[in-house]
């Protein structure tokens, strides 16, 4: 699978650890040229220097060949522009982060237009990881399935 991350900092760097451990082919913009190399010396991934919200950055990554592109850069608004333009340039699926809970709210309901097939925030799971252990005495760890009908609990 060909797999763009823009953003490396803590998520970009472990998405594109695990996802090369999978065989998948991943791409990393980073817009910090330091950064870039420092990533680029820990990681099996092709690292690209540049702002992944310029359409010019995600022709030369090959976005119009990626099966997913993930936008977890610091800005919630880069990550909507990230996922537009790799629609508009043919990414098959787009997940992007954003962090402001309003705005996640409203995106909640229309993600679509800004063609973003997955909004995540990473501190709302955790908040709903631990509200789900506090509310079950004695779990390690909890997953719940099909829309909260299916529980897991780790004792």
């Amino acid at each position: 699978m060909r797999i763009i991350i823009a953003g490396s900092g803590v998520i970009g760097t472990n998405l594109a650890k695990y996802l090369t451990q999978e065989n998948h082919e991943v791409y990393l913009l980073e817009v910090d040229e330091e950064i870039a190399r420092q990533v680029d010396e820990k990681l099996d991934v092709k690292t690209i220097v540049g702002n992944a919200a310029d359409p010019r950055v995600l022709k030369k990554v090959g976005v119009d060949q990626a099966d997913l592109v993930i936008a977890v850069t610091a800005s919630d608004e880069t990550n909507l522009v990230v996922s537009s333009l790799a629609a508009l340039f043919g990414a098959k699926r787009r997940i992007a982060r954003v962090r402001s809970t309003p705005l996640g709210e409203v995106l909640a309901h229309e993600a679509q237009t800004f063609k973003v097939d997955e909004i995540i925030n990473p501190e709302e799971v955790a908040a709903q990881s631990i509200i789900q252990i506090t509310q079950t005495p004695g779990t390690k760890e909890v997953a719940d399935f099909a829309e909260g009908r299916l529980f897991l609990r780790s004792f």
